[in-house]
């Protein structure tokens, strides 16, 4: 096996269709392929530099580990593509032998590791082998975050039968009023130009929505600037080709009442952001729309809905069950790598303290 460091987008532009076959073939989310990370770093590019690392063995690409190197507090920090807009990260590499592309990934760190002090493994999918494939590499876990996911075995009568009778009940009648005391037609869009017309005021409403409840800077500073909508606009054109970007929506009179941005990967289908007018709140227009989403998906076949980063009650309430994603640092084993997670440590220390100063009171 053999492994080359990519520094440019056009060497990454190079690999983009072995890339994307290598994703699909895997079963990688999208935050992980080339629809995701190329987009992020032609629009969003952080003051950083990339170093991506692309295995080949007999000259077909088998692994590919989409990173950037970003300063933060005096360390050289290897970060994933699209941090910190994804759900969810990790290696993509070629079935049944993700162990042993994810060790030589990281065997070529380990190598290179005079260019980068500290690894942020954030948000790993459990199939993603590399904490367990860290080989050379020294890991500090972190605490896990909850990312609740729904499995649908079968199709919504059995969805709704295994629903509480109460709470299928509540949902039902908020659908029923909803619909009763307001015109509303209910849509999913996965045409790419039909989501890029109206991708512009679901982030309007999306931000507005932020603002009205005071907690716009609770946003990362990135998913709320102008590029941010550039960004998602490029992303969504190219999963909607096929059929992988969702843009669910309520409208009343034509007018925008909530929306939702749904981001499928074969059976899998992940609620990324949603907005909602909150003219409309006292009707839960975020909780209509995602019970007709859910309906949606068994009809076209969606085995599992993934809500997401983040332990809110609501939903919990729909069915999801809990699941973890993992969080580590990895630095060489070395005394240099264990004052890179001390300085790590404590610069994060210190953000949780202004953070918590700063939330309103």
């Amino acid at each position: 096996m053999r492994t080359r460091i990519l520094t440019t987008c056009e060497e990454l532009a190079a690999l983009e269709a072995d890339w994307r076959g290598l994703a699909a073939e895997s079963g990688a989310p999208f935050f992980w392929g080339p629809d995701w990370a190329i987009p992020f770093w032609e629009h969003l590019r952080p003051r950083g530099r990339l170093h991506c690392l692309a295995a080949f063995e007999a000259g077909c690409l088998v692994g590919l580990a989409p990173l950037m190197v970003v300063p933060i507090r005096g360390l050289r920090c290897l970060q994933f593509l699209g941090n910190p807009l994804n759900d969810s990260n990790g290696f993509v590499a070629a079935p049944g032998a993700r162990q042993s592309v994810c060790q030589e990934l990281l065997g070529c760190l380990a190598a290179d590791r005079s260019r980068w002090d500290i690894l942020e493994a954030f948000v790993l999918d459990g199939a993603s082998a590399i904490g367990h494939a860290a080989g050379p590499l020294r890991v500090t876990g972190l605490d896990s975050e909850p990312a609740p996911v729904l499995p649908l075995t079968g199709g919504w009568g059995q969805y709704v039968s295994l629903l509480p009778p109460e709470r299928h009940r509540s949902f039902h009648y908020l659908e029923r009023r909803f619909f009763r005391e307001h015109p509303v037609e209910f849509r999913v869009s996965t045409d790419a130009d039909d989501i890029r017309r109206n991708l512009a005021e679901c982030e309007r409403q999306r931000l507005d929505g932020w603002r009205q409840r005071g907690r716009l800077h609770e946003l990362p500073p990135v998913s709320r600037s102008p590029q941010f909508a550039h960004f998602l606009a490029a992303t969504a054109y190219r999963l909607a080709r096929t059929g992988d970007f969702w843009l669910a929506e309520l409208r009343a009179r034509g007018l925008l009442v909530a929306s939702a941005y749904y981001l499928r990967s074969g059976p899998r289908l992940l609620k990324y952001m949603q907005s909602w007018d909150y003219a409309y709140h006292a009707h839960s227009p975020g909780t209509v729309l995602d019970w007709m989403v859910i309906r949606r998906a068994t009809e076209e076949g969606i085995k599992l809905v993934d809500f997401g980063r983040g332990d809110e009650a609501y939903k919990y309430r729909f069915g999801a069950v809990p699941h973890r994603l993992d969080n580590a640092l990895l630095t060489p084993d070395s005394f240099r790598g264990r004052i890179a997670v001390a300085i790590w440590r404590g610069g994060a220390r210190l953000r949780a303290v202004w953070e918590n100063w700063r939330r309103p009171r």
